[in-house]
């Protein structure tokens, strides 16, 4: 009977342990906004809308881990509202950039959590229904702050881009970071509030506060035509 008692432990035991591993790697992971070389404004008359995260693994309700955190249905409407974001900026001259969150193969993450998504793979992959040109750059970021990557500012130096808008999942976690890491390198930065996916809807007036208090502007969808037709683009070539 012991003996039967004690296989039978066995796999609630091996579960507690992956529980650990988990947990200690979020734990020992906790997201931080990163800082860099401040930008001068008036020479980066440029905007760029920033989609953060609307990639297979978050929007394609193919993994259980994420159908778990995330509506699929409201997912859906951050993606059409991204949509129109993004056909608003590129009608006035704008840039689009992808963020997404892809991990190398046999890392601790990839093989604790084997949904998580893996570089190369469909889940890595922006959602297709996106309104993603050739020539859209993508940027894989390292933690919640997409100036994780030093590429993304790279880039929008390049551009001479001062000003971003952001969008995606989730809203107080990787935006939010993103956010604080741009305002960080003295970027303007709007929240287009119904472009974006909140855990917790109910908590979304809070959140709101925290942005304005990092210095992000929280705006509408309908209020870009009127931001967007003030200031002068430069348009540079970007490669």
């Amino acid at each position: 009977m012991k003996k039967v008692l004690f296989i039978c432990l066995i796999p609630f035991g091996l579960f507690l342990v992956w529980l650990g591993i988990v947990a200690a790697i979020f734990l020992f992971s906790r997201p931080q906004a990163t800082h860099g070389d401040t930008i001068d404004r008036a020479g980066n008359p440029n905007r760029a809308i920033i989609i953060i995260d609307l990639y297979n693994f978050m929007t394609c309700g193919n993994s259980g881990i994420v159908n778990f955190l995330v509506d699929q249905k409201r997912a859906d409407l951050v993606i059409e509202t991204s949509n129109e974001a993004i056909d608003y900026l590129r009608k006035a001259g704008g840039s689009t950039v992808f963020i997404y969150n892809a991990f190398e193969k046999w890392t601790p993450k990839s093989i604790v959590i084997p949904e998580i998504p893996v570089k190369g793979s469909f889940n890595a992959q922006i959602d297709a229904r996106l309104h993603k040109i050739t020539g859209d750059p993508e940027f894989n970021k390292p933690s919640q702050d997409a100036f994780s990557n030093p590429d993304l500012q790279k880039y929008l130096g390049r551009c001479k881009i001062g000003t971003l808008f952001l969008t995606g999942t989730m809203a107080g976690g990787c935006v939010y970071m993103t956010a604080w890491g741009a305002i960080n390198r003295g970027y303007t930065v709007y929240i287009i509030d119904e472009a974006l996916y909140f855990s917790d809807p109910t908590k979304k007036e809070e959140l709101f506060l925290k942005y304005e208090n990092i210095g992000a502007k929280v705006i509408k969808v309908k209020d870009l035509p009127s931001i967007l037709k003030d200031g002068t683009f430069m348009r540079p070539p970007c490669f």
